[in-house]
């Protein structure tokens, strides 16, 4: 069997593209333009270009007061002040969002809990989990119906608090990768009653990777505030997918707990890449500093989310005429299609130059962000097939 990777189905997609051969690649996760091109925001890109020369030197380990600075105020937004009043937060620039992922884990890991997290997720968590040695509980992600099983959520973390001292719970929210799924209020509130219930012994990771392309935006840290929620709190946040900065590898990690991990997130930097993406953070922190640029780059951003979200739901209009079950989509960059035998299936697919990737044995994952409108009744006809 080939290698089912998802880099290597695009590395494949890319080469029979190159080739001359007419496609459907809906394999890897990027926004792409309608000539297969990095979508990439004007605003960004100009920052970088003209005050990159100026960040040439090492920052420190955990970034600038800047960007911190700025990337808390994109995140939280109108409720930064109310949650900063009552809350310590700890910042660190990261490599990536996945940096941001891996220093929650190694956090947990440090203090010999536990990660619950769902079996339908983002494959890479499991591998940054083996590779920090964390250990893992897996429970079902949705109940029959469709709902967020959170009988299951709960249930994982009473019998781990058995064996283990704390827990960190995955969330992968709103869009989830990869199934487009996205948490409504009442679901936040019925996690944080949830949560609050274990005193500090449970902690939430909120990886947020596609936060602003949420249909109703991102509603966590209002929630978040009018719940008064308890628990402690990390954030994993990604330039990757708001600002298209797939390989400038720079993010960010909050937390918003009683304690102050400052110290904790330094010594992860420090003994594992030194320093962040200096050219990347200042002139991002530059621009998100400007209240003009920054709210004219979130009108860029919702301009084409809006493009975004047209094909995601005209691909599960297309599933659901070819009688394919589907997750619930709600937003995003993707939607999972649920098959059997999804490896080989996705083989044969490539066979009939249709590239989508499967995630574990019994799901399809449809990268709605890298296909155009057009490519769709291509896309319908392969799939008539499976």
């Amino acid at each position: 069997m080939r290698n089912m990777d998802i880099l290597y189905i695009g590395e494949r997609a890319r080469n029979k593209r190159n080739a001359g051969v007419d496609i459907v690649d809906g394999s890897i996760g990027c926004l792409l333009k309608d000539d297969k091109s990095l979508k990439t925001y004007d605003l960004i890109n100009d920052a970088i270009k003209e005050r990159f020369p100026t960040y040439l030197t090492y920052p420190s380990p955990t970034g600038s007061e800047a960007y911190k600075k700025a990337i808390l105020k994109w995140v939280l937004g109108d409720y930064e002040e109310a949650i900063t009043s009552r809350k310590t937060i700890s910042f660190s620039a990261t490599l990536g969002g996945s940096g941001a992922v891996s220093n929650a884990f190694r956090y947990i890991r440090d203090q010999k809990g536990f990660v619950a997290i769902t079996d339908v997720n983002w494959p890479n968590y499991f591998v940054i989990l083996g590779v920090n040695g964390v250990p893992y509980k897996k429970y079902e992600r949705f109940t029959k119906d469709g709902n967020f099983n959170f009988e299951a959520l709960e249930s994982t973390i009473e019998n781990g608090l058995k064996e283990y001292p704390s827990v960190l719970v995955v969330l992968n929210d709103p869009c989830h990768n990869p199934t487009g799924y996205c948490f409504k209020e009442e679901e936040y509130i019925k996690l944080f009653e949830i949560l609050n219930k274990y005193e500090g012994r449970a902690t939430l990771l909120l990886d947020i990777a596609y936060a602003d392309y949420a249909p109703m935006g991102f509603i966590f840290p209002r929630i978040y505030e009018e719940q008064k929620a308890n628990f402690p709190t990390f954030i994993a946040f990604s330039t990757s997918k708001c600002f298209g900065l797939y390989g400038m590898r720079l993010g960010g990690f909050i937390s918003i707990s009683d304690k102050d991990i400052t110290h904790e997130l330094y010594e992860f930097a420090r003994s594992i890449y030194s320093c962040p993406n200096n050219g990347a953070m200042g002139p991002v922190a530059e621009l998100l500093a400007n209240d003009e640029l920054r709210g004219n780059l979130k009108k860029e951003i919702k301009s084409e989310n809006d493009r975004l979200k047209e094909v995601g739901f005209k691909v599960t209009a297309i599933l659901d005429e070819l009688g394919i079950d589907h997750f619930p989509y709600s937003g995003g960059f993707f939607v999972t299609m649920k098959h059997k035998n999804a490896y080989a299936t996705c083989e044969t697919l490539e066979d009939n130059n249709c590239f989508l990737a499967p995630i574990g044995d019994d799901y399809i994952r449809i990268a709605v962000c890298s296909l155009r409108l057009d490519e769709l009744d291509k896309l319908k006809e392969a799939l008539k097939n499976i």
